[in-house]
């Protein structure tokens, strides 16, 4: 039991970059959190090997995954405690994609990587973000085979995409519910949090802000799917358009346009806006529309595709 108290010790609190630390995987592959190491061993999940031969836990398969696979597991500490990870396994993407995160990031790191450094990256930045538990990774000259991740579930958590449609109800278990102007404003010091630190999460949608309250009943709103956050050297603003316009799009059913002009003021820490902001906005509106006219032109092919 005593091996296990570290975990104990994690489990309802919020991940600190500047107290936990990171040691390699038993077989070199990637890093795993310190004080989660024996742990994840023990329920089979220490290599990358032993990570892609694990089937437990909830398969959370959707359409349009391709490559990827998800999983939500349950894994019992000590006593009464216990945790949820999700494993996110991504195979052999294809040599198109490999091509485009080469042109896109200039990298051939493995998406595995992403997700966890992303994570770590951004909490180092104050930006809330769950746990990252551990990576693996293979690859050859021409980048990626495999690669996992493993993240810790936020505690107390769910959607804003999941909460804000049964607001009257969820608010009576949190606070910032409550109030709509305190999650507007927190909502806009994330993703300000989130653009100032030079990255953006380009899947900027409610279902990726997560409301959360830990083990001593702090409430914070939190990144979560970080596979794709990135740091753009060039088209800094198309990008920046893009997020804001996601997030708007998603939320338009539950905020009214005041309500948008209330976030677009917290986020530019501006009372009085200036003339390049309000063209911002003005972007940021356009690029909504255009996904509105793509998700409904999906759907009608959907429709056509089943009838």
């Amino acid at each position: 039991m005593a091996r296990n108290q570290k975990i104990d010790n994690l489990i309802d609190n919020y991940f600190n970059p500047s107290n936990e630390l990171f040691v390699k995987l038993s077989d070199g592959s990637g890093l795993v959190h310190k004080d989660y190491k024996r742990f994840i061993e023990e329920q089979g999940l220490g290599s990358l090997n032993a990570v892609f031969r694990y089937e437990q836990g909830e398969n959370l398969h959707k359409p349009g995954l391709g490559h990827r696979e998800r999983f939500r597991i349950k894994l019992k500490g000590t006593g009464d405690q216990n945790v949820v990870i999700y494993l996110k396994r991504f195979g052999y993407p294809g040599i198109k994609y490999l091509v485009k995160q080469w042109i896109i990031r200039r990298s051939r790191y493995e998406a595995g990587i992403y997700d966890f450094l992303g994570a770590q990256k951004l909490a180092e930045k104050g930006v809330a973000v769950p746990r990252p538990i551990a990576y693996g990774q293979s690859s050859n000259w021409l980048g990626e085979k495999r690669s996992f991740a493993i993240i810790e579930e936020l505690p107390g958590s769910d959607s804003l995409e999941r909460l804000l449609p049964k607001w009257n109800q969820k608010k009576r278990g949190y606070a910032l519910l409550r109030d709509k102007k305190e999650l507007i404003r927190q909502t806009a010091h994330l993703v300000r949090q989130l653009h100032q630190s030079g990255y953006n999460h380009r899947d900027l949608y409610l279902s990726h802000i997560f409301l959360s309250r830990d083990g001593k009943g702090c409430e914070r709103l939190n990144l979560i799917d970080l596979q794709r956050v990135f740091q753009p050297a060039i088209l800094k603003r198309r990008w920046q358009v893009k997020d804001l316009a996601q997030l708007y799009y998603s939320s338009r059913d539950y905020f009214s346009y005041k309500d948008m002009m209330q976030f677009m003021h917290e986020y530019f820490d501006n009372d009085r806006l200036t003339n390049y902001q309000k063209r911002l906005i003005r972007s940021v509106c356009r690029k909504a529309r255009q996904i509105e006219r793509h998700v409904r032109h999906r759907m009608e092919r959907l429709k056509k595709a089943t009838d």
